[in-house]
C-alpha cells in the first residue's frame, strides 16, 4: 500500500513540474556507439508539446524528427558517453514555427534523463534587449559625432554642480581630459570663484523655476587667451517630471562682440 502511494506521489510531481523531463535508454550501432535513445517516459509537460502519446519504446530522433540540422543529439551522447552533465541552449523547428529549448542532461546508469525548459520568450526578450542596446549604442555613437564636431561647448551639470559630460571643444578650452573633468565642479575644472558662483546659483533657478536661463560671460581660453561666450542653461527632466540635470550649449560670439564694438567706435 505504501509503495503504491510512493508511486503516485511520484507521478503526480512528475506530471505536475513546469518543464519538460524525459527518460532515455541508450540505443547502440554495430560498433557498440550510442546513436540514438529509446524513449522510456515523458512526464505531462513534453506529452502536452509533442500533442502524442504514442511514444514510448520509439526513438528520441524520430518523435523530434526537427532536430536535424541542431546538436541536440549530439550533447545527448556526449553525456551518454562521457556521464558528464550537459547544460546547453538550443532552437528547435523548423520555418513554420521555433522553440528554444534549455536543456540539462544527466546520466543515470544506461539511462539519461532530461529537462527541457522552454526559454522561447526568455530569448526573444534577451534579442530585444540586445538591438535596442545596438541602437541605443549607434544613437550614442552619433549623438557624439554631433556634439564633438561642433564648435561649441556642450555640457551637462548634476544637481550637485559637478560635470556630467563635457564635449571636445570644452574639454580643449579648459585644456584637460574627460578624465580628468568629468565629475568635478567649476572650481575644480579652472573657474574663477565669482564665476563658479555665478553658474551654481543659475542651476539652483534652473532647477527652481524648471526653464531655461540664458547670459553672456568671458572666460579664458587655455590657448586662444580670453575670450567672450554667450550661454543658455536649459533643464533635463526624468520620468517623474523633475529636473535630473542641467544642461548647457555655449558659443564663443568673441568676434561678433568685437565688430560690434569696432562699429560703435565709429
Amino acid at each position: 500500500m505504501e509503495l503504491i502511494s510512493n508511486l503516485e506521489l511520484f507521478q503526480t510531481v512528475f506530471n505536475s513540474a513546469p518543464n519538460g523531463i524525459a527518460v532515455l535508454k541508450s540505443l547502440y550501432d554495430n560498433k557498440d556507439k550510442v546513436e540514438d535513445f529509446s524513449i522510456l517516459l515523458f512526464n505531462s509537460c513534453i506529452i502536452n508539446w509533442i500533442d502524442n502519446k504514442d511514444y514510448k519504446g520509439k526513438r528520441f530522433s524520430t518523435i523530434f524528427s526537427k532536430i536535424e540540422g541542431t546538436n541536440i543529439l549530439e550533447q545527448f551522447i556526449e553525456t551518454a558517453e562521457t556521464g558528464i552533465t550537459a547544460n546547453f541552449e538550443q532552437w528547435y523547428g523548423d520555418e513554420n514555427g521555433k522553440q528554444c529549448f534549455g536543456f540539462t542532461v544527466v546520466k543515470q546508469d544506461e539511462m539519461l534523463v532530461v529537462t527541457m525548459e522552454d526559454v522561447t520568450e526568455k530569448k526573444h526578450a534577451e534579442t530585444a534587449l540586445n538591438n535596442a542596446l545596438i541602437d541605443a549604442e549607434k544613437q550614442k555613437r552619433l549623438y557624439d559625432s554631433i556634439l564633438n564636431g561642433t564648435p561649441d561647448l556642450v555640457y551637462v551639470f548634476d544637481r550637485d554642480y559637478k560635470f556630467a559630460y563635457a564635449n571636445k571643444a570644452l574639454l580643449s578650452m579648459w585644456g584637460k581630459t574627460a578624465e580628468d573633468s568629468i565629475g568635478r565642479g567649476l572650481i575644480e575644472n579652472g573657474y574663477e570663484d565669482w564665476h563658479a558662483e555665478m553658474h551654481e546659483k543659475e542651476i539652483d533657478t534652473v532647477i527652481s523655476e524648471r526653464k531655461p536661463i540664458r547670459g553672456t560671460v568671458s572666460f579664458p581660453h587655455a590657448e586662444l587667451g580670453r575670450r567672450i561666450y554667450d550661454y543658455i542653461f536649459v533643464p533635463v527632466f526624468n520620468e517623474k517630471g523633475e529636473v535630473e540635470f542641467v544642461a548647457g550649449t555655449t558659443r564663443d560670439i568673441t568676434e561678433s562682440k568685437q565688430a560690434e564694438e569696432k562699429l560703435q567706435t565709429k
